[in-house]
């Protein structure tokens, strides 16, 4: 069972590793963007939010947003309030497809933003607040690089096909099997059933 599940998560990890690879092709011409939320009143009357969202550009993108406003009466907040009544706290969940937005890095932390980074790692954090409503955000922004993720991701299914090639090469070089592809000869030792290979003594009598 402990073998099963673990190439299960390899087969998982190699598919994850091949989608970073596509949407790095398509980060070319067009973003790809999914969202997760949850906008909901609160016991005391405000209205909370917390955001989620996943981009591809230059880099891989999560951004966070931890959101609270405490009370109605500013247009540029009372859709918190809004939303919050129209979904019932429940969680909203969107994928889009955008044309590509050069600016997308610079925007979530490039030049300019006061980003900071290391490597193939680029982050950025800050707050927005107004004391009148009240009104407070903090954000956090984490930029990875696509080749970084999928290296990550390939250690497991790499791992698992270095295990089967050490264990295919053992079981080939054992008495009783094919030494070309491992398949068990015992029953028929002369010839291998499986990739047709002639046994050395057989080629002798011959």
């Amino acid at each position: 069972m402990r073998r099963k599940l673990f190439n299960i998560a390899a087969a998982v990890s190699l598919l994850l590793c091949v989608a970073v690879g596509v949407l790095r092709v398509r980060s070319e011409t067009r973003q790809d963007v999914a969202e997760a939320w949850r906008i909901r009143r609160e016991p005391d009357g405000a209205a909370s939010a917390v955001w989620f969202e996943v981009s591809s550009g230059h880099h891989l993108w999560l951004q966070m947003s931890f959101a609270r406003l405490g009370q109605q009466g500013d247009p540029n907040f009372d859709s918190y309030y809004h939303r919050a009544d129209a979904s019932g706290g429940r969680w909203g969940f969107v994928t889009l497809r955008r044309k590509h937005l050069r600016q997308l890095d610079e925007q979530w932390g490039g030049p300019g933003y006061e980003a900071s980074g290391w490597g193939p790692l680029l982050w950025k954090s800050w707050t927005q607040s107004n004391p009148t409503v009240p009104f407070a955000q903090r954000n956090v922004n984490i930029g990875i690089s696509h080749a970084l993720v999928a290296g990550l991701l390939a250690i497991l299914p790499t791992w698992c096909a270095i295990r089967f090639l050490i264990r295919w090469d053992r079981r080939r070089r054992r008495p009783g099997f094919c030494p070309s592809c491992g398949y068990d000869m015992c029953a028929t030792p002369q010839r291998c059933p499986e990739c047709g290979m002639v046994a050395e003594a057989a080629r002798a009598a011959t």
